[in-house]
């Protein structure tokens, strides 16, 4: 799911509605151009520091056949 203009595999805490099957919608609000700036600049920086986590987690990817 992309918000905001925000891509990736960043945690990002955003309002929503949760049910016993989880997260069932989330609550998109409207941002100003600065808001959306501000946000986005916010997520790049939790990013930078979960890359490190998600690169020690995860096997690194097999090359692609040609």
């Amino acid at each position: 799911m992309e918000l905001y203009d925000v891509e990736g595999d960043v945690f990002l805490s955003l309002p929503c509605s949760l049910s016993s099957q989880g997260v069932q919608r989330v609550a998109v609000l409207p941002l100003t151009d600065s808001e959306k700036a501000t946000f986005q600049k916010c997520a790049k920086s939790i990013w930078e520091v979960q890359k490190p986590i998600w690169d020690n987690l995860l096997p690194p990817s097999e090359p692609k056949a040609a």
